[in-house]
Formats: structure tokens, sequence, C-alpha cells
């Protein structure tokens, strides 16, 4: 996070990518269809794709079904067909490039190596903090653009507190290096506690306490006040369940990335819902 957005000159971008994609993730993915598929054609004699049937199998699919081109256009000379299918991807827009690989993983006549490369994809989603995963060999959203769209609302929160809170869970979360899952959830939990002691007026206040205000103040739908009472039980420090979810070994990027944009959702509508009229 640069001074920039540190500062709130410049909105801070979501790291989660939702329609689009950067030359890390497009570049990882490649490297998938690299190495599961097309790694075996160095072996083939004189570089003839013809000779090796599951590739030839795939070109041909790719030319009649996925570019609906003439087949005569198909090279059967590998580096030819190669160039034609990398300057195509090089060029592709973020949702080409998933029908691109939607396309390969689905038509390679070879059902293990289609698994390895969708779970070797999976792999670099998750990594890259991409918005999608192979799913029952559909590549589906697990985040959608209002999700993304609540994170950077929040980052830009007009509580320096909150605000500082979020942008940091969001370094945490986003760091492709050496991410810090753990942390990340403790400072989404942290904008939540400070949205709630300004609320109860009180530094010592805890999230109870400040439904408790909210409840002498507005009227508050049961339904409503029982999710926040939830939000309660994982940011309280008095009955132990965030020291429990915290000691989790097996923290990852899900988990994150969950309570970044729940929080992150629960700190905006407080701020739209109350704040803004008080």
């Amino acid at each position: 996070m640069d001074f920039s957005q540190r500062s709130g000159i410049k909105p801070v971008k979501s790291a989660i990518q939702i329609n689009e994609i950067d030359e890390r993730l497009k570049n990882g993915l490649w490297n998938c269809i690299s190495l599961v598929y097309f790694f075996e054609i160095s072996k083939v004699p004189n570089n003839h794709i013809p000779y090796f049937e599951p590739l030839h199998s795939l070109f041909i699919k790719l030319y009649t079904d996925y570019f609906v081109r003439p087949i005569e256009e198909f090279d059967p000379y590998w580096p030819k067909s190669l160039k034609f299918i990398k300057d195509y991807y090089n060029q592709a827009k973020w949702n080409e490039v998933y029908d691109f690989i939607e396309f390969i993983a689905n038509n390679y006549p070879n059902a293990s190596m289609n698994q390895t490369f969708m779970k070797d994809c999976n792999k670099i989603f998750t990594r890259e903090l991409s918005g999608y995963r192979f799913v029952n060999s559909l590549i589906s959203p697990i985040a959608d653009s209002s999700e993304v769209a609540s994170i950077e609302l929040a980052t830009a929160h007009p509580l320096q507190p909150v605000r500082d809170h979020i942008r940091q869970s969001l370094e945490l979360f986003s760091n492709r290096n050496n991410p810090d899952f753990r942390n990340s959830i403790k400072e989404s939990i942290s904008a939540v506690e400070s949205i709630a002691k300004l609320i109860a007026g009180d530094e010592k206040a805890t999230l109870g306490q400040a439904l408790t205000k909210l409840g002498e103040k507005y009227k508050i739908h049961s339904a409503f006040k029982s999710s926040f009472e939830k939000m309660y039980g994982y940011t309280s420090d008095t009955n132990g369940i965030r020291h429990a979810l915290l000691d989790e070994s097996e923290l990852n990027s899900d988990d994150a990335r969950y309570f970044l944009i729940v929080c992150s959702a629960f700190v905006n509508y407080i701020q739209a819902k109350f704040l803004v009229k008080s």
C-alpha cells in the first residue's frame, strides 16, 4: 500500500480480482496450461502435432469449436500452432482467458490430466487472490463485485481507526509473498470493535454494549439484532471465541477473505444507517 492510499488521496483497490486479471494471474494460468498439456510435445518427432494424438484432438476442437476457424488453417507444426495460441492468449480479455482454460479443461481427452490442471489452476487462483475457482469443471465465482465494492468503501471510511484497520487487514491478506491471514482477521475484527466503541461512546465498550446503545436509540429488527449478536460472538474477548478462532492452525485465504468482506460490510452499514443520522 503506497503513501497515496494510506493517506486516503486515492482509493485502495480491493485485492480480490473480480472482472479483471493481472499479469501474475494470467502468467500463472498459462504456466499451468504449458506444464500440464504442452510439456510432452517436446518428445514428438519433428514437432508434428498429429503424432501426439491427445494434443492433436484438443487442437482440432480448439479450431473448430472454440475459435470456429476453417480447419484448413490448422498448422500441424507445433511452433506455429503454439504461436497462434499464445498470441491469442496474450491479448485475451480476462473473461476470454477463463473461457479458454475452461474449454481446455473440458476437452482434452485425458480426465486425469484435466483434474491435475484444474487443481493447479485453483492453486494459482488462490495465490493470486482471484474471485474465481474451478468447481465441477466450471470456473465459478467465489466473490462478487458488491463484496469487492464493500471492501473498497470501507478502506475509505471517514473514521480513521476503522479505515486503518480495514486497510491493514487488506494489506496483510493481499501480500502474495508472505500473506498473514491470522493477523488480517484480527485487523478486520478490530475495525468492528473500533466502530462499536464509537457508538457506545466508551473506549472500553464491547460490541454487546454498543448493541444496547443502538436499541435505546433506534428500533432494531430482532433478526438484524441477532446477526449483530453473532458478530459479537466472534469479536468478544470475554467468551473466548475470538481466541479459539485465532488459535486455529489452518486459517487460510478463505477465512481471511470472509472476515474482510463481512467486517467491511458491517462498518459500512453502521456508518450509513446510524452514524450519519446521529
